[in-house]
């Protein structure tokens, strides 16, 4: 099963100048919704991060999205791709959550992270700003419960 975010995600989330802690969501009748969310991170005086509604957006915040899948059926689901899409204006940081996600520049193909590309006959690293989509695998979404895949993101003024 594959379930992509991409809809969701581009149906006005993210405005460069002005954010509000936003959440969409799939209706609760599908079998599985998602819910998306997008916050600002911030560390407190501890270092420890925090999560923050988004007012506005100055280029220097990580903003985080967030796409929770809720099983509604009676029975467990297994291996369920899920997409999260990086929004056009933002560029990944190289932060997501589980770590086990798969990259891709064009959202066709999906490689293990760090993708890399061959320049020059030299092997390199493909910058994180050139990152599309961002995939990962629920092994088992048991009944009844949800799962959260999350990747961290900033503005990126020169793709505006």
């Amino acid at each position: 099963m594959i379930i992509n975010s991409t809809k969701t995600l581009l149906s006005g989330l993210v405005v460069a100048t002005a954010l509000s802690a936003a959440q969409l969501s799939m209706a609760a009748t599908d079998p599985i919704s998602v819910n998306l969310t997008a916050h600002q991170v911030v560390k407190d005086s501890k270092g420890a991060e925090q999560l923050k509604a988004v007012t506005q957006l100055n280029g220097a915040e990580v903003i985080r999205y967030t796409a929770t899948y809720t099983n509604h059926l009676d029975k467990a689901v297994n291996n369920i791709a899920v997409t999260l899409p990086i929004p056009a204006n933002m560029s990944f940081t190289g932060s997501a959550y589980p770590s086990s996600a798969l990259a891709s520049t064009d959202g066709v193909t999906f490689k293990p992270m760090p993708l890399t590309q061959v320049i020059n006959g030299k092997t390199v690293k493909v910058p994180f700003s050139q990152y599309k989509s961002l995939r990962w695998t629920i092994k088992l979404l048991p009944a009844g419960k949800s799962a959260a895949v999350s990747a961290d993101t900033k503005l990126d003024l020169s793709k505006s």
